[in-house]
């Protein structure tokens, strides 16, 4: 990404499972390894270990929180800790703080990330649905969002399969994974009236190799739909 001259990286949780201070050293030291910011957010994988949610957030130079922002280009990036579907819940701190940024930065073209959903996506709709993509209380932040017609989109990981949604004028996106194969990651250009959204595949074999054997490869449907994996998005 860093060759391809990308301006950051964002993790949008589970890059780590379990979360110990193994993998939390070895995800650091990748970090270091390029010029370019990496921003993470957590997941729910991160708390299946030893460590958590307050460690994470303290070894990543994050807010108590979890919760921070990104200034960049113009725009604002809002990144949201969800390590649950509880998160977000009306009426609580995280909600006030959300609203409380939304309304700081309602000059301004403002994109959101979190590891979970707020919509049931195409790609887990149907027998696929297991319960586990959205918040617990999703309305409540799709009113607020909708308050807001500078908020552009919603990223989210947790399904991983490339897929989307528009909202009431917000784009709700699904990222690709670098683990289970397929493994491939996304692109995005964010322009003053466009998201141009790009899926690349993974192409070094070793690693494709080692997510094989773990996971196996019985799984096409990872690979999302086409009009999910590259498309170009205009909002006003």
């Amino acid at each position: 990404m860093e060759e391809l001259g990308c301006d950051r990286i964002l993790f949008l949780g589970d890059t780590m499972d379990p979360m110990n201070e193994e993998t939390l050293a070895a995800i650091k030291c990748i970090f270091a390894s390029v010029q370019i910011p990496c921003h993470p957010v957590i997941g729910n994988h991160e708390i299946c270990g030893p460590c958590s949610a307050a460690d994470f957030y303290r070894e990543f130079g994050l807010p108590s929180s979890g919760d921070y922002v990104i200034e960049a280009n113009g725009f604002v990036i809002i990144c949201l800790a969800t390590p649950d579907q509880s998160c977000l819940a009306q009426g609580s701190p995280q909600m006030r703080w959300l609203e409380n940024q939304l309304v700081r930065f309602s000059d301004r073209n403002v994109f959101l990330t979190a590891h979970f959903s707020l919509l049931l996506h195409p790609c887990v709709r149907g027998w696929k649905n297991d319960g586990m993509q959205q918040l617990y209380e999703p309305q409540p932040v799709l009113d607020l969002l909708a308050r807001f017609p500078n908020v552009r989109a919603w990223f989210a990981g947790h399904k991983n399969i490339p897929s989307k949604i528009v909202h009431e004028g917000v784009l709700h996106l699904l990222s690709p994974q670098l683990i289970q194969a397929p493994c491939s990651y996304a692109i995005i250009d964010i322009h003053e009236d466009a998201i141009v959204h790009a899926t690349h595949e993974i192409e070094e074999q070793h690693w494709l190799q080692i997510s094989r054997d773990a996971y196996g490869t019985d799984y096409p449907e990872r690979h999302g739909r086409e009009e999910d994996r590259n498309f170009t998005w205009f909002f006003d």
